[in-house]
């Protein structure tokens, strides 16, 4: 399918790439809405899930070194309903490919380009995206172990330039109102922080080194969780709850209060720039994954052909399942959480249960040798 094999360090970066977008650039909005200054505390339980979402992943994958999920979900469930289960997933992978696509462009139309349609943008991040994922895991490991690194280092200096906006007590007073606000912030945002199972498809099977799967999903889900924590800390504290729960996308909002020395202001631009970069990585990755998906699921030897097909997919679904950024929003706030953790965490479940008894029944099984 694809030969192409990466390290582990490059793995831990695919996977942060395919959940940091979401923690930092649209998530916090939706956390801050609901949990106000406790916000931040949010990410303490949307960690320990991420983490218990990936030690489940990589004991799927420990169970079955180099396999993908359709072929585990056919060796577990039998072919026909592990081809059903491998057609849901590529249906899940286009879907969050479609919203993570929409999400790109609504920041870009709302911040910088406000008079450019809507599917010029779309369009052209979608080619990119398209030329990367041709391109094989290996070129898309490579590309992103090289531009992450300034992408979180940029990240960073824009928190170094805010701190002296930040003041503390707009993270105060904590539990105020008792911890079902932070409950409420984590629970709207645990679908996108949990989706370390796109391991299952991308980074795990093409490890050069399978056995230490679980310490890239660790690696990854910590490093993201660190990052949320302090991404999370620099909005409200710069921008205070009231405030940060209006805005939409708090990271150009917190840029705008940047101000060095009179001379370096203004950075929302660098920032919409940072935002495509890693909402670009994340497409990738979502976009591979789909295409991988669909192509073991019709038994197909090379994926490639694949890749323009789905395209047309994601771009038209990410015109048709949101009229515009109230639709999206609705969608993240009421409805996105059950729907990703059907994917997440129900089905994976059940595939390790089932796998689990089977072993159990097939050892039971044996004759005694005494």
């Amino acid at each position: 399918m694809d030969p192409g094999r990466i390290s582990s360090t490059e793995g831990v970066l695919l996977l942060m790439a395919s959940v940091l977008p979401w923690a930092i650039l649209y998530l916090p909005h939706f956390a801050v809405e609901a949990a106000g200054q406790d916000a931040w505390l949010a990410v303490i339980p949307l960690t320990l899930f991420a983490l218990a979402l990936g030690y489940l992943v990589g004991w799927i994958l420990r169970r079955f070194p180099g396999q993908s999920l359709v072929s585990i979900a056919c060796r577990v469930l039998g072919r026909p309903l592990g081809l059903a289960v491998g057609a849901a997933y590529t249906w899940w992978f286009i879907s969050v490919a479609a919203l993570t696509l929409r999400e790109a462009g609504e920041v870009i139309i709302n911040v910088v380009l406000p008079r450019t349609p809507i599917p010029v943008v779309l369009g052209s991040l979608l080619v990119v995206s398209a030329l990367n994922v041709r391109s094989g895991i290996e070129v898309m490991a490579r590309s992103n172990f090289f531009l992450a690194p300034f992408a979180i280092g940029f990240l960073l200096i824009l928190v170094i330039f805010s701190l002296r906006d930040l003041r503390a007590d707009n993270l105060l007073p904590i539990l105020e109102h008792g911890v079902g606000p932070f409950l409420r912030g984590a629970y709207v945002s645990a679908g996108f922080f949990g989706t370390a199972v796109v391991a299952l498809v991308t980074v795990g099977p093409r490890l050069n080194r399978p056995s230490e799967i679980g310490r890239v999903v660790t690696w990854a889900v910590g490093l993201v969780g660190a990052l949320t924590l302090v991404s999370f800390v620099w909005f409200v504290g710069v921008m205070g709850p009231e405030l940060a729960g209006r805005m939409r996308f708090l990271p150009v909002e917190a840029a705008r209060f940047i101000s060095v020395a009179e001379f370096l202001e203004r950075m929302e631009a660098l920032t919409v720039s940072f935002s495509v970069f890693v909402t670009f990585a994340k497409l990738s990755v979502w976009y591979y994954a789909a295409v991988i998906c669909l192509a073991e699921v019709l038994g197909l030897g090379d994926y490639r052909p694949m890749v323009w097909p789905v395209g047309l997919l994601i771009g038209e679904g990410s015109m048709l399942f949101f009229g515009n950024i109230a639709e999206l929003a609705s969608f993240i706030r009421w409805a996105s959480t059950p729907y990703m953790l059907v994917f997440e965490v129900a089905i994976p479940l059940v595939v390790l249960l089932v796998s689990l008894a089977r072993q159990a029944l097939g050892a039971g099984r044996q004759p005694s040798t005494s």
